[in-house]
């Protein structure tokens, strides 16, 4: 049994450590938000470039109270042209394509994409939107050509349009809406990036970990022998 403990783990942490194609990178962002460090949410961006899909899995992971993600916006890269199909999980979302023109609450610059319960991301529904706990799933596939030389890479990394051409600190690679903030429920706030973590990292730890408890037992086993 220890045998077979120390071999899986030694197959997933080099199955782990070695090149991966850029479909199996994704890639985990965790946002905050401007005014209230309470509101917190995790997107596990995921690409699929032979299909031109990203599929972005949401958790809303703020506490107290009962704020709802209402919306999220993003950039695009300049090889895509539209948006062929969107889906939500649950349904009740839509999503807008306007490339360098969707607003956004405080000034945070114009996005390309952007997942909506209303109609814009200055506001939203609550109701259907992301509670506590909670992961929302979201897929778009996209129109363009070169869409398989694209990674995940490719959407955490572009600043929204400033229409000035003046980039400054407002700019932001990803927005997530909040209603139904504070005390009183009343309240709103964006939510923005603060780091980005490849996911496969986080295999690769636990791989190493399934190697270290390994050698432990075979320590063991030796001192008791």
């Amino acid at each position: 049994m220890r045998k077979l403990l120390f071999a899986s783990a030694f197959l997933i942490a080099v199955g782990v450590a070695a090149p991966r194609s850029a479909a199996a990178d994704p890639i985990l962002l965790s946002l905050q938000g401007v005014n209230d460090s309470s509101l917190t949410a995790s997107v596990l961006l995921t690409y699929n470039p032979a299909a031109g899909q990203l599929s972005l899995a949401i958790t809303n992971t703020s506490t107290g109270g009962d704020p709802r993600l209402t919306g999220f916006g993003f950039n695009l890269p300049s090889v895509i042209t539209g948006v062929t199909s969107f889906t939500s999980s649950p349904a009740g979302w839509a999503y807008s394509y306007d490339p360098d023109s969707i607003n956004t609450p405080g000034q945070f610059g114009f996005y390309d994409a952007a997942g909506l319960t209303g109609p814009d991301l200055n506001g939203g529904s609550a109701n259907a939107g992301i509670p506590i706990g909670a992961t929302f799933n979201f897929s778009f596939v996209f129109a363009g050509s070169g869409l398989n030389t694209l990674t995940e890479s490719s959407f955490v990394n572009l600043p929204s349009f400033d229409p000035a051409g003046n980039p400054d600190e407002s700019e932001q690679t990803f927005i997530a809406r909040f209603q139904r903030t504070g005390v009183d429920g009343e309240g709103s706030d964006v939510a923005i990036p603060t780091e980005g973590v490849p996911e496969p990292g986080t295999l690769l730890l636990s791989g190493l970990g399934f190697l270290g408890l390994a050698s432990r037992l075979r320590r063991r086993d030796k001192v008791q022998a």
